[in-house]
């Protein structure tokens, strides 16, 4: 499982271009080799894991009859892989699509969904201990601090396209990297600040996580990306707050300090005119455009985000109940974006969602987010674990960024990373539900 975590967090639809404008040989010589085949190289993943999980079932059918528990991640899958799938083929004979190759593209995607989740649930934590879970997310913040070290040197090392709006090279250039560089101050703020152990190197290892964030925030020049560190922060120290209570001046001291020292790194790392002369206020600002078309060109960066949002929900509302299927993109009719944007793609992830897979695919999104918010919910407040934070922050986080781009479902390698995070809090939900009903028996 963890080297299939290593291919999600370490390989995006962007890598080839990165890898080829190399200027290291090494880098170009093994591009073939890394990138391989971004859905070929899941669909070898998912075949050996549906061996795995069928053999295990086959030599252990009791233990695994009572670990296959339904929950809502298999549900919400199951229902993706049968009628949202079928529902495409109906889309494409109503619409005149051709389905290429059978469908297939949209079938392996939603399969491979479907056997990480069996496999990650009833296979890989099988062992239901609630050590083994607080190691996997450890293991998933060294992960993705591992990667966050890898953009920084591709960036030192000057190597990615140059980007026309910066004038320079964009650090952790790739827009799926920004989903888990996100994840990787959240869980390193919560547990730094929510975990009573005095385990040093763990301590160490958040702080690590911490800094190279927030670094690779300031450096990608990405709104959404500074926008949610923001809210990760403010739902984190609030939540600590409330928590301790006691502790409020500690608190204002460390909220105060990790904002002055977010402002500062701007400024001393991009330098004042940028910071001032609407560089990274104006970029932000503009984000309003999406509200406003008068935000769209004063601050020096034409998004278009309001015009593609636009042109999506004209699609949506044309081809609301089936989509237009994942082989629909001439069915896409443009107005305000024809000029610079082509296929399906409208900026949007919940319009994105919908007009690719239609009302069934929307609805289901809408409910992973939500039924996530309740499970850390559940896990943060009820059963007092900061686990349950890290899940309600980033959802949050993610809640907002769909605003302006597309991101669970869509892109294979973010949502396997969901699934083994909303997994590890499923399975903490199931052992504290276990232990409260032991307790129950004992006291009868």
């Amino acid at each position: 499982m963890y080297s299939l975590l290593i291919v999600c967090i370490f390989t995006s639809d962007l890598w080839k271009s990165d890898l080829n404008s190399a200027r290291l040989e090494i880098f170009s010589s093994f591009s073939g080799y890394l990138l391989f085949g971004k859905i070929h190289i899941y669909h070898l993943f998912s075949g050996l894991m549906l061996f795995l999980y069928f053999y295990m079932k086959s030599i252990h059918p009791r233990e695994n009859n009572a670990q296959s528990d339904k929950n809502f991640l298999k549900t919400i899958f199951w229902l993706y892989f049968i009628p949202v799938n079928i529902l495409q083929y109906v889309s494409g004979y109503i619409n005149n699509i051709t389905i290429r190759n059978y469908g297939i593209y949209s079938i392996g995607y939603f399969l491979i969904y479907l056997v990480v989740v069996y496999y990650v649930q009833d296979i890989f934590f099988k062992d239901e201990h609630a050590k083994i879970l607080n190691t996997s997310i450890t293991s998933l913040e060294f992960i993705i601090l591992l990667r966050a070290f890898y953009s920084i040197i591709k960036y030192a090392l000057g190597i990615g396209p140059i980007n026309p709006i910066i004038g320079g090279i964009r650090l952790g250039k790739e827009n799926d990297f920004a989903d888990f560089f996100c994840l990787l101050f959240i869980i390193a703020f919560t547990r730094l600040l929510f975990r009573t152990d005095k385990n040093i190197s763990l301590k160490i290892l958040h702080i690590a996580g911490i800094i190279t964030a927030l670094f690779i925030a300031i450096f990608s020049y990405r709104r959404y990306f500074i926008i949610e560190i923001l809210i990760a922060s403010i739902i984190i120290i609030y939540l600590y707050y409330h928590k301790n209570k006691n502790n409020i001046s500690i608190i204002f001291i460390s909220g105060t300090f990790l904002i002055i020292s977010f402002v500062l790194s701007l400024i001393l790392f991009i330098g004042s005119d940028r910071f001032f002369n609407n560089f990274y206020i104006g970029r932000l600002i503009s984000g309003l455009s999406l509200i406003s078309d008068s935000f769209e060109s004063n601050y020096g960066d034409e998004t278009g985000h309001r015009a593609e949002i636009e042109d999506g929900w004209n699609n949506v509302k044309k081809n609301w109940i089936l989509g237009i299927t994942s082989f629909g993109n001439d069915k896409v009719v443009r107005i305000k974006t024809i000029a610079w944007q082509k296929g399906s793609f409208v900026h949007n992830g919940y319009l994105q969602i919908w007009l690719i897979y239609g009302f069934l695919g929307f609805i289901l999104f809408i409910y992973l987010y939500l039924k996530s918010l309740v499970l850390g919910y559940s896990i943060f407040f009820k059963l007092k674990n900061e686990t349950g934070l890290i899940l309600i922050a980033f959802i949050t986080c993610q809640l907002f960024k769909n605003i302006v781009w597309p991101t669970a479902i869509y892109s294979i390698n973010v949502t396997i990373v969901y699934i083994f995070l909303i997994s590890i809090l499923i399975k903490m939900k199931k052992i504290e539900t276990i232990k409260q009903q032991r307790a129950s028996v004992c006291v009868i």
